[in-house]
Protein backbone atom coordinates (compact mmCIF):
# COMPACT_ATOMS: atom_id res chain seq x y z
CA UNK A 1 0.00 0.00 0.00
CA UNK A 2 1.47 3.62 -1.02
CA UNK A 3 1.07 6.16 1.05
CA UNK A 4 1.41 9.90 0.67
CA UNK A 5 4.67 10.57 2.75
CA UNK A 6 3.27 10.37 5.78
CA UNK A 7 6.00 9.63 8.84
CA UNK A 8 7.37 6.15 9.94
CA UNK A 9 4.67 5.66 12.77
CA UNK A 10 1.50 6.86 11.03
CA UNK A 11 2.35 4.80 8.11
CA UNK A 12 2.19 1.75 11.01
CA UNK A 13 -0.86 3.06 12.58
CA UNK A 14 -2.56 3.33 8.78
CA UNK A 15 -1.49 -0.22 7.90
CA UNK A 16 -2.87 -1.47 11.27
CA UNK A 17 -6.61 0.25 10.17
CA UNK A 18 -6.13 -0.96 5.86
CA UNK A 19 -8.22 -3.76 5.36
CA UNK A 20 -8.08 -5.60 2.37
CA UNK A 21 -11.08 -4.05 1.09
CA UNK A 22 -9.22 -0.72 1.13
CA UNK A 23 -7.25 -1.86 -1.60
CA UNK A 24 -9.31 -0.51 -4.45
CA UNK A 25 -9.44 2.89 -3.05
CA UNK A 26 -5.75 2.64 -2.20
CA UNK A 27 -4.73 2.09 -5.92
CA UNK A 28 -7.13 5.09 -6.73
CA UNK A 29 -5.52 7.77 -4.21
CA UNK A 30 -2.17 6.55 -5.28
CA UNK A 31 -2.91 6.84 -9.46
CA UNK A 32 -4.90 10.22 -8.40
CA UNK A 33 -4.02 11.73 -5.44
CA UNK A 34 -5.27 15.11 -6.73
CA UNK A 35 -8.78 13.75 -7.37
CA UNK A 36 -10.80 15.24 -4.11
CA UNK A 37 -13.59 12.86 -5.76
CA UNK A 38 -11.27 9.60 -5.27
CA UNK A 39 -10.19 10.96 -1.55
CA UNK A 40 -14.30 11.64 -1.27
CA UNK A 41 -15.27 8.12 -2.14
CA UNK A 42 -12.68 6.06 -0.02
CA UNK A 43 -13.53 8.54 3.16
CA UNK A 44 -17.34 7.50 2.65
CA UNK A 45 -16.18 3.89 2.03
CA UNK A 46 -14.23 3.77 5.28
CA UNK A 47 -17.03 5.41 7.07
CA UNK A 48 -19.33 2.44 6.41
CA UNK A 49 -16.70 0.05 7.53
CA UNK A 50 -16.34 -2.84 10.27
CA UNK A 51 -13.81 -1.35 12.00
CA UNK A 52 -14.87 -1.01 15.64
CA UNK A 53 -16.23 2.54 16.21
CA UNK A 54 -12.87 3.94 17.73
CA UNK A 55 -10.67 2.18 14.89
CA UNK A 56 -13.19 3.43 12.66
CA UNK A 57 -12.96 6.90 13.71
CA UNK A 58 -9.04 6.91 13.66
CA UNK A 59 -9.22 5.60 10.09
CA UNK A 60 -11.15 8.08 8.53
CA UNK A 61 -9.49 11.11 10.62
CA UNK A 62 -6.19 9.61 8.99
CA UNK A 63 -7.97 9.88 5.75
CA UNK A 64 -9.06 13.25 6.16
CA UNK A 65 -5.73 14.07 7.27
CA UNK A 66 -3.74 12.49 4.03
CA UNK A 67 -6.11 14.02 1.95
CA UNK A 68 -5.46 17.57 2.84
CA UNK A 69 -1.73 16.88 3.17
CA UNK A 70 -2.16 16.16 -1.24
CA UNK A 71 -5.34 18.53 -1.45
CA UNK A 72 -4.79 21.59 0.65
CA UNK A 73 -6.82 23.95 -0.94
CA UNK A 74 -10.13 21.59 -0.92
CA UNK A 75 -12.97 23.44 0.80
CA UNK A 76 -14.91 20.54 0.50
CA UNK A 77 -12.07 18.13 2.29
CA UNK A 78 -11.75 20.96 4.37
CA UNK A 79 -15.03 22.00 5.25
CA UNK A 80 -16.42 18.04 5.89
CA UNK A 81 -13.38 17.25 8.12
CA UNK A 82 -13.90 20.27 10.49
CA UNK A 83 -17.55 19.70 10.43
CA UNK A 84 -17.01 15.86 11.76
CA UNK A 85 -14.29 17.25 14.15
CA UNK A 86 -16.34 20.06 15.84
CA UNK A 87 -19.42 17.45 16.34
CA UNK A 88 -17.12 15.37 17.80
CA UNK A 89 -16.02 17.75 19.94
CA UNK A 90 -19.62 18.58 21.07
CA UNK A 91 -20.62 15.05 22.02
CA UNK A 92 -17.52 14.37 23.93
CA UNK A 93 -18.28 17.59 25.84
CA UNK A 94 -15.07 19.80 24.79
CA UNK A 95 -16.07 22.50 23.36
CA UNK A 96 -14.29 22.54 19.59
CA UNK A 97 -13.89 26.45 19.16
CA UNK A 98 -13.55 28.73 21.91
CA UNK A 99 -13.69 32.90 20.49
CA UNK A 100 -10.74 34.90 21.67
CA UNK A 101 -11.56 36.87 24.84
Amino acid sequence: VQTCALPIWMSDLLAAVVEDEDLAYEEEVARNPYSVRAWVRYIAFKQTSNLAPRARAFAVDLLYERALRVLPGSYKLWHAYLARRTARARVCGRPALRACA
